[in-house]
């Protein structure tokens, strides 16, 4: 069912920017994403050392994925 909600709201951007292509509107749909999570905190990502520890960085653009609508 997940088809005719994201149609619907591909047509709304379309209709708000109707010279964009449906890679840039496929673009702008997939990159509306959270920074945050649910208790506000920022992301954080892991990241791995030659040693093999672990240690969480502030997450980038990259580590948050894309969003959901």
């Amino acid at each position: 069912m997940a088809a005719p909600h994201i149609a619907g709201i591909a047509a709304l951007v379309k209709q708000k920017h109707p010279r964009w292509s449906p890679a840039a509107i496929k673009s702008a749909l997939m990159t509306t994403s959270k920074v945050v999570d649910r208790t506000g905190r920022l992301l954080q990502a892991q990241q791995y050392s030659d040693t093999e520890a672990v240690t969480l960085v502030k997450a980038t653009p990259f580590d948050y994925g894309s969003g959901h609508v």
